[in-house]
Parts: structure tokens; sequence; C-alpha cells
């Protein structure tokens, strides 16, 4: 698990509970860590004057930093790569663990939270993490059967490599303009939790704007689109039929018929 940023310059941008989980982790990794945090005393430094940014490999940065900070545009402009706490937690990750991302304007906290206590009733120890409070890069250094990761478009902004099992927009409203710059852009980071979906990219099937999301993702060959409706699911959808959850997403007569996932108890 180990080695994959050794001899590398991490620059860490806010000493928050996520900075401190990837100093921790940098270090663990073989790279040194270099954290700036205006207000932290135990940061090494409290500004980017007097640093040398183009002799920096990696910079992971707080969502406290919008992306106009201008910390942000002289890091870019050394040609020094910008990550999220979440592109940080899965290069260093424990491979091999499948991934669930839920974001959402709305309801991400509570379905991250039904999405653990799914998976341990079903016998799986979870990594329940994100913006709850625990830090994705921890959980990701350890050892689960799965983790379910509530994410933000700020954490999504600057996430590129992550290839979840499956992700989830519950919906996608106006927020955080201030830090986005428009509702735009907003929206194109809300998005980008459905890029590298391995398996499922679910979404709600009354919610023409998040089905868009689904349809113009960049998902691995062979993932599914999945569309969850309360009413009789057409195909590709879970749905409800005289009060049981059948599906006509995964199984393989789907295009005939729905069919209940798991015997009824």
């Amino acid at each position: 698990m180990s080695g994959r940023l050794e001899g590398l310059a991490v620059l860490i941008l806010g000493l928050g509970v996520a900075g401190r989980s990837a100093r921790e982790a940098a270090v663990a990794e073989g790279a040194t860590a270099t954290v700036v945090d205006p207000q932290a005393a135990d940061a090494d430094a409290s500004s980017l004057d007097g640093l040398s940014l183009a002799g920096f490999d990696l910079c992971m940065s707080s969502p406290g930093f919008a992306p106009h900070h201008p910390w942000l545009a002289a890091v870019a402009e050394a040609g020094v790569e910008i990550v999220s706490e979440m592109e940080f937690a899965w290069r260093v990750r424990r491979e091999g663990i499948p991934w669930v991302l839920i974001t959402g304007t709305n309801g991400k906290t509570t379905t991250t939270q039904m999405v653990g206590a799914i998976a341990e009733a079903g016998g799986l120890d979870v990594a329940v993490c994100g913006n709850m409070g625990i830090p994705v890069i921890g959980a990701a250094r350890e050892q689960h059967d799965l983790v379910a990761v509530e994410i933000a478009s700020l954490q999504l902004h600057f996430t590129t490599t992550v290839s979840p099992h499956a992700a989830v927009c519950l919906n996608a409203d106006e927020d955080h303009l201030d830090w986005h710059g428009s509702v735009e852009a907003y929206r194109a980071d809300k998005a980008r939790v459905y890029r590298h979906v391995q398996v499922a990219a679910v979404y709600g099937a009354h919610d023409s704007l998040v089905e868009s999301m689904v349809a113009d993702a960049d998902v691995v060959d062979g993932a599914r689109a999945v569309g969850i409706t309360l009413g009789s699911p057409a195909v590709s959808r879970l749905g409800i039929v005289e009060g049981v959850l059948v599906d006509r997403a995964f199984h393989d007569a789907r295009r005939r018929e729905a069919l209940e996932p798991g015997p009824r108890r």
C-alpha cells in the first residue's frame, strides 16, 4: 500500500481534519508534506510567501479555498497538480475495496448513512465517511469491505481519477454559487460524481437534470444507468410493485419482466 507518493513533495492547503489526515498519509507514503494555513499554529507556513511552488509535485487543497483563490491560481501557474481530499484519498487508498459516492444538494448525509446501514445488514464491514466528520483519507487506507463516501460539489471540483463502484446524485439545486461562480459550474461539478463509475450510475428517474448528467458521463465500459422510481419500473430501473422492490436494471430478463432482487423476509 505504501510508496505511491514516495519521493514526492506535497503541498497541503488547510490544516483541518482533511489536512491533518493528508499530512499523516503523505509521510506514511514516503513523501514530504508542507502544510500552509493562516490560522493553524502547527502549520508549516501561514502563507505561500517564501515557498518555491515549482518544487512541489502535488497540492491537496481544502474546500475552504475556492478555485479562484489567488493561492490556487499561483499553484496552478507553477504547474503543480491540484487535487481534492477525495482525489488524494483515492491515490493512497487500500486497493481492491469498492467505493460508493453519494452527492446532492440535500439528503446526502442521510443517504450515505443508509448505504452504510444496508451494507452492514448484509454482513459487510463498511466505512461511512466524508462530510460527516470522518476523514475519507484515513478510512481509505484501512481494511474494509466497502467505503461509502458523502462527497460535496466543493470536493468534486478537483477530483479526477476516482473510479467508484457506484455513485448517485440525489438532486442538484442551486448552492455554493460564490464558490463555483455559477449554477452551471456547480452542476457540472456535481455531475463529476458519475465519472469512471464501474457498475451503477444511480439517479432519481423523475429528475431529468440528473438523468442528463448520467447520460453524459464518461463511465467504465459495462457500467449501467440505474433509475429509481416509486412506481412500476421501466427497463434499467428499480421500482415498487404492490409494495415490493423490483428490479429491471440488473437481471438477465429485465427487458421482459421485473423481479424481486432478493428473497422476502
